[in-house]
């Protein structure tokens, strides 16, 4: 007589069923998880419903953690799929129309920083080191960056220097 039994009941839902209605589970003795399938997808939407900033925390970490496989797999879905990110790109503009003037006003308002940090790839500790050298000429790091961006002419012209 075989030892592999071929029907299981569902701790959740108690109906007897084929073995090929439950995941695999090593774990377990027999082999199979404690609930069907169906059940089992039940528990996991509700759980993911009552619990969104905890799934969402968990994303972040694992992004982190794993910051060149996020980036490798987001950048291999934008490449195969470029018709299905132009259309909820497209979506999200009509469902939120003033978040991107928003976004906009945001980005010019952090650019410093963001253009320090980023474009420049410049780090805290430089920034910092910038700083003590541009206080023996008297500047600060915003004026500097004023300077790069709206050029020398303009900066003279706001602090009354021909």
């Amino acid at each position: 007589m075989s030892d592999i039994a071929t029907q299981k009941k569902c701790s959740k839902c108690g109906v007897v069923k084929g073995v090929e209605e439950f995941y695999k589970n090593k774990s377990k003795k027999d082999g199979y998880s404690d609930q069907c399938k169906i059940c089992g997808r039940q528990c996991r939407k509700q759980y993911r419903e009552t619990n969104p900033e905890k799934i969402r925390q968990e994303k972040k970490r694992y992004r982190e953690a794993n910051r060149d496989k996020a980036k490798l797999l987001s950048k291999q879905y934008r490449e195969a799929n470029p018709e299905k990110i132009k259309q909820s790109g497209k979506q999200y503009r009509k469902a939120n129309p003033g978040k991107e003037k928003q976004k906009s006003k945001q980005r010019v308002e952090n650019l410093p920083e963001y253009y320090i940090l980023n474009i420049l790839k410049i780090t805290k500790s430089d920034i910092l080191l910038a700083e003590e050298v541009l206080k023996e000429f008297g500047m600060t790091l915003d004026q500097l960056i004023a300077i790069k961006r709206q050029g020398i002419l303009a900066f003279r012209r706001e602090h009354g220097k021909s």
